[in-house]
């Protein structure tokens, strides 16, 4: 991915700093993220390390605040347009999450959360571990990919602590909606459990599926 959006950059841009656009792109290849997070989760096959969080703490909706997304500082084109847009995304995931764990309160049901999981709770002795990806037509593809990763690679590191766990990927609904089934149309074929984040829908609507 890292490569083709190289490729695509250098053919629009006169000048452009060749090395730092292409630490910048791999830093934020979805699939390069998941391959460090496996090497960073099992060494020589089985031995765990620190980097997954399974240090769970309540949260309180009410707390949930729009913080500034903390971005690393590295030279980049039309840097400011890019963290605004990482900005926005940060925003809107702080939405979602504030949104579902309020929803969870308001039926006597505790929501968790680790430095690595979005989301945890447990509903009749099912652990259920959600990942909230904002959207947008430009890395609905990307967002759907990374999300699953980390749920699998979250749901195996706790298998030994928790007897039964379910994943749910909540990922924001776009406006393109026929451009989003078809994205959405892999996790159909491999049954993986996905949630369309609706705002404009009544939160029975809206969280329809979420148990």
């Amino acid at each position: 991915i890292a490569y083709f959006a190289f490729q695509l950059i250098k053919r629009y841009s006169i000048q452009f700093n060749d090395e730092a656009v292409k630490s910048a792109l791999v830093d934020a290849d979805p699939l390069n993220i998941a391959l460090q997070n496996s090497q960073s989760i099992y060494t020589n096959g089985s031995s765990k390390k620190t980097r997954f969080s399974a240090n769970f703490k309540l949260i309180n909706p009410d707390n949930i605040g729009d913080t500034e997304y903390a971005a690393k500082s590295k030279p980049f084109i039309n840097v400011e347009n890019m963290l605004a847009k990482t900005e926005i995304a940060h925003k809107r995931h702080q939405e979602i999450l504030r949104d579902i764990c309020s929803y969870l309160v308001a039926n006597s049901i505790e929501p968790y959360e680790s430095s690595s999981v979005d989301l945890m709770f447990s509903l009749e002795n099912i652990v259920k571990i959600i990942e909230i990806k904002s959207a947008n037509i430009e890395n609905i593809y990307s967002q759907i990919a990374s999300g699953t990763i980390q749920l699998g690679f979250y749901a195996n590191s706790l298998s030994e602590e928790f007897n039964k766990i379910e994943t749910l990927l909540v990922i924001d609904k776009i406006n393109d909606v026929s451009y989003m089934l078809n994205a959405l149309s892999a996790l159909d074929y491999y049954r993986i459990p996905y949630l369309i984040y609706d705002a404009d829908k009544t939160a029975k609507d809206r969280f329809s599926g979420l148990f």
